[in-house]
């Protein structure tokens, strides 16, 4: 009869160790509604610009259109080449108290971009040609063509760069 006690024993001690141990591997249960304590992480993060996706047949969605800066800083553009997508735009910023005025290649005809030239398409109304048309502190423009894209500015026509749309 003691050797039963005994093993009885044995089993308790080896069980309730086991099943102690084992309790503090699991994470605890948190009750909303108790818990005070704060995070300043997210819970959830998402891409603000998150890639294409194909659609059900398989063609790909538009993707969200991108703006990319270039400041012109009185002598150059910076950067002065950038690759961008076909729809994304370029904001060029003044950062000087000097004029800027972003002009298409070559120049002074400003033609490269929509084959016309500034006196034929400044004003531009219908947005299609890639020049400012007068000085200003910033100007952006969304681009529709592929290809490369040379500019200068107007004012300053030594400073220049490129645009390379895919």
């Amino acid at each position: 009869m003691k050797t039963v006690i005994a093993i009885v024993i044995v089993i308790l001690v080896v069980g309730g160790g086991y099943f102690l141990f084992a309790s503090k591997s699991q994470a605890p249960v948190v009750n909303p509604a108790l818990d005070n304590t704060t995070t300043s992480a997210p819970l959830e993060t998402t891409n603000p610009n998150p890639p294409a996706q194909a659609t059900p047949g398989g063609e790909l969605a538009p993707s969200t259109p991108q703006v990319v800066t270039i400041t012109y800083d009185g002598t150059n553009f910076t950067p002065a080449s950038v690759t961008i997508k076909k729809g994304d735009a370029v904001k060029f910023v003044n950062s000087t108290t000097g004029a800027m005025w972003i002009a298409s290649d070559p120049h002074p005809t400003h033609q490269g971009y929509s084959g016309t030239t500034a006196s034929q398409h400044c004003p531009d109304t219908a947005g299609t040609a890639f020049d400012e048309c007068s000085a200003g502190a910033s100007y952006t423009f969304t681009f529709q063509k592929i290809g490369s894209w040379g500019y200068h500015n107007h004012a300053n026509h030594n400073a220049r760069g490129t645009i390379i749309v895919q």
